[in-house]
């Protein structure tokens, strides 16, 4: 039990990481877009 327990440790972290690294470059390219448009607004 405690080895399964490690190893879901192991895999959940690394697949969060990958998606927080996909978010992030995602809301990054969203501030960018609004960025643009308040420029463009203004």
């Amino acid at each position: 039990m405690n080895l399964s327990d490690s190893i879901f440790s192991i895999k959940v972290p690394a697949k969060d990481k990958e998606e927080t690294k996909s978010s992030t470059e995602a809301s990054k390219l969203k501030l960018l877009e609004i960025k643009k448009m308040l420029d463009f607004i203004q």
